[in-house]
């Protein structure tokens, strides 16, 4: 398996700001929110996830279909280790018990809104346990 280091969100978004890879949109820091940088970190955290799971010993790509295959497997010790959290997918590959962050929005001038963190909430009520896998019941 290999290792990877492990990129900030904030770090990523400095990268794709600038040439040669950028810039992709909106992606100085007054132009996102970090809600927005934590939930486009762990789509792509997701995504890489799949493929790299998907991918056969000593192949460059895998078959498409293999990745979507993975979806139902991102749980238990297969999870992903999110910005905002632990990614765990049901058996049909929507998250489970994902973090959502609660904010406010705020003024912060004459005609200007900015938003501000009030707390993190679970569906649950609570974060997922260690195994993070989904009540059987789940749909």
């Amino acid at each position: 398996m290999r290792r990877v280091r492990q990129v900030s969100p904030l770090d990523l978004l400095e990268v794709v700001g600038k040439k040669p890879v950028g810039p992709i949109g909106p992606t100085g820091y007054a132009d996102l929110t970090d809600g927005q940088v934590i939930i486009a970190h762990d789509a792509m955290a997701t995504a890489v996830h799949a493929i790299r799971q998907a991918t056969p010993d000593r192949e460059r790509l895998p078959q498409p279909a293999d990745v979507g295959e993975q979806w139902p497997r991102v749980k238990a010790s297969l999870r992903v280790s999110g910005a905002g959290g632990w990614i765990c997918l049901d058996n049909h590959g929507n998250p489970y018990n994902k973090a959502v962050p609660v904010v406010e929005l705020v003024p912060s001038g004459q005609a200007t809104v900015s938003q501000r963190f009030v707390a993190i909430a679970w569906p649950e009520g609570k974060p997922p346990s260690q195994n993070c896998l989904p009540p059987s019941s789940a749909p």
